[in-house]
């Protein structure tokens, strides 16, 4: 029974993973005519230290 959980919870992160992953690339397309370069840089660096200090 536990064993099924961190499966599924395994495969649940994977997913969400990869699906930030893939929208990431379109997303930074449609920012970059609205922000600075650098601007987007420094925004993704602080929401993936976010992610990153909280867990």
């Amino acid at each position: 029974m536990i064993a099924s959980k961190i499966k599924f919870a395994a495969s649940l992160y994977a997913l969400m993973s990869i699906s930030f992953w893939g929208i990431s690339f379109v997303s930074t397309k449609a920012v970059l005519d609205k922000l600075d370069p650098y601007t987007l840089l420094v925004l993704r660096f602080g929401i993936g230290a976010l992610f990153y200090w909280y867990y």
